[in-house]
């Protein structure tokens, strides 16, 4: 009886422990991270059971699974979340968080997620950066709280980052570039490569850049820097796009009283609070109005009451703003051509980028075009090395004969052509009846007339910039989560100033008389400059080194707890 009882006990372990080994699957595998080495302290979930575990040193992980078709659940820190179906020998890697660039802060030494980041700063919304233009400054505009920006008529912008810091320092923002600040500005990036924009405002930008980050930081990412490599894929873009306006609003532009309201005024401020005017005498050295001059003559006793009335309502019926528009405004216009070409390969990727623009401003004379080269390259030498290299080349020719700045010290009633279309004679630095009356004007070897039209056409004002930017670097994979970077820039901005101006130009005729000798009792004129144009050149090279040396360590712990941290040096 024994026996049987001690059999059936036996019988019932062994079913038992049948029943339970059939219930049981063995799942195992290793994890890599996304360079192909073993990820430590992984969390492997089995989903439906809730059981869990962490990779070990080698990667590996081992589980007993109660259902035969199981889903496994692998997470890390700043990796992907992945799931697979159970099994044997499983071989998992894992793939990088794929942050948005929303999402993402450059401070230039790093990028790290927004929720890692202390201090003050604000990203450029990626709707924002999708938009045509001709400099990224423009889509700044509106887009970012805490920036300033001032615009001129021709477009050109600058910023000022929580105001003014100083009354005479330099307000512009550091300007960063894939981890290096640049001498030049924003005009001289190509808009349709910019991947992020981030602003550092505050003490975090300071501890990071030091002094020259006092009035903030601008950090730019350029397309074509990426570290991951896919199979052999090549993209190409093109985009161009063509802006035009209208002529400017003169009235709104300058804003003006009309003739006859100006006219009213100089007779209320004559002799009572205007400047003071010039004397019957040897001295021809001073400029003012058409009626402040009639006025004056009037006091003088060269002109009677009745004409010097007649002159000034003459005046009052003269608007010169549709012949400044015609002769001395034009409609401005962009257009702009770009072509993007990107390979990824397994173990290279490249990035080609071809920019050409032309712009026309709203006064006539200036214009400018430009043509820029980028190129990057990413190369996985082995596992433990990588290399990159990128760099840009920008060629601008700019134009400028306008004579804008003469528009606005005009009165409404100086017309520039008379009613036959013959070009006037404006006030520019001469009272005329003086010169009239105590000067033998034929004897000077040029004449003393003014005319913007004129000025115009008589000089050719050119500056050509080159500017080029080279960066190259190495990563060298150390130990896990520990590199070493060693990069370096290298930066020229060359700048050609090319102005000439002809005999038929104010510039060289008022200087040519100013400078001659003249005497009053014999009318002699003796030069003392020879006759002919002006040719005025100036040159401007700047030069930069950046090497810059750095150790970074990034690395997760048992699966919660990362730890990063960079020290180096920088030499500039």
């Amino acid at each position: 009886m024994k026996r049987k009882k001690l059999y059936l006990f036996l019988c019932s372990v062994i079913t038992f422990l049948s029943v339970t080994n059939a219930q049981n699957f063995e799942i195992n595998g290793i994890v890599y991270d996304e360079q192909g080495d073993p990820a430590i302290g992984v969390l492997v979930v089995l989903k439906e059971t809730k059981l869990a575990t962490i990779t070990d040193t080698n990667g590996r992980f081992q589980l007993l699974s109660p259902v035969e078709k199981a889903i496994v659940k692998i997470s890390g820190v700043g990796y992907q979340t992945l799931e697979v179906a159970a099994g044997k020998n499983l071989q998992i890697q894992l793939k990088p968080e794929a942050y948005l660039l929303e999402d993402v802060v450059v401070t230039g030494y790093q990028q790290l997620p927004r929720d890692r980041v202390t201090g003050s700063f604000k990203i450029l919304p990626l709707d924002a950066l999708s938009k045509p233009t001709t400099n990224i400054g423009s889509r700044l505009i509106g887009t970012i709280a805490g920036l300033q920006a001032n615009t001129t008529l021709d477009g050109d912008i600058s910023f000022e980052i929580r105001g003014k810091t100083s009354l005479n320092a330099n307000a512009k923002p550091l300007i960063v570039v894939d981890g290096f600040p640049i001498e030049g500005d924003l005009n001289t990036l190509n808009p349709n490569e910019i991947e992020s924009v981030t602003l550092l405002k505050d003490a975090a930008a300071a501890s990071i850049w030091g002094a020259r980050s006092a009035n903030g930081v601008i950090a730019v990412t350029t397309k074509g820097n990426r570290s991951a490599f896919n199979r052999s894929e090549t993209k190409i873009e093109f985009s161009s796009f063509f802006k035009f306006a209208p002529k400017i609003d003169l009235n709104y532009a300058r804003s003006l009283a009309s003739s006859a309201e100006t006219i009213e005024y100089e007779k209320m401020a004559f002799d009572a609070w205007s400047a003071n005017m010039p004397a019957d005498a040897f001295n021809a050295m001073s400029s003012f109005s058409p009626g402040l001059v009639a006025l004056n003559e009037h006091r003088l006793g060269y002109l009677t009451e009745e004409k010097t009335n007649e002159l000034l309502e003459s005046y009052k019926k003269y608007d010169n703003s549709e012949q400044i528009k015609k002769y001395l405004l034009q409609s401005p216009s962009t257009q702009q051509y770009n072509l993007n070409i990107a390979t990824d390969g397994e173990r290279a990727n490249h990035y080609l980028s071809l920019l050409y623009e032309e712009n026309t401003f709203y006064a006539k004379g200036k214009d400018n075009w430009k043509t820029q080269i980028g190129y990057r390259t990413n190369v996985q030498f082995a596992k433990w090395l990588k290399f990159n290299l990128s760099g840009t080349f920008t060629y601008k020719e700019a134009t400028d004969n306008s004579v804008s700045n003469g528009i606005f010290g005009l009165t409404p009633y100086e017309m520039l052509v008379d009613e036959e279309g013959n070009r006037t004679n404006l006030t520019n630095g001469w009272y005329q009846p003086n010169l009239d009356r105590y000067f033998v004007k034929e004897n000077f070897p040029y004449d003393f007339t003014y005319n913007p039209i004129t000025e115009l056409e008589s000089r050719d004002l050119r500056t050509t910039n080159i500017d080029a930017r080279l960066q190259a670097g190495f990563t060298v994979k150390i130990l896990k989560g520990l590199t070493f970077d060693s990069k370096l820039q290298y930066e020229l901005n060359n700048t050609l100033n090319r102005n000439f101006y002809s005999d038929k130009s104010y510039t060289v005729r008022a200087t040519v008389n100013q400078s001659s000798s003249y005497d009053r009792g014999t009318g002699k004129v003796t030069l003392n400059l020879p006759l002919g144009g002006f040719l005025d050149q100036s040159r401007t090279r700047t030069d930069g080194w950046n090497i810059r040396n750095q150790i970074n360590f990034d690395r997760v712990f048992n699966g919660v707890h990362e730890v990063t941290a960079i020290a180096g040096t920088e030499a500039r």
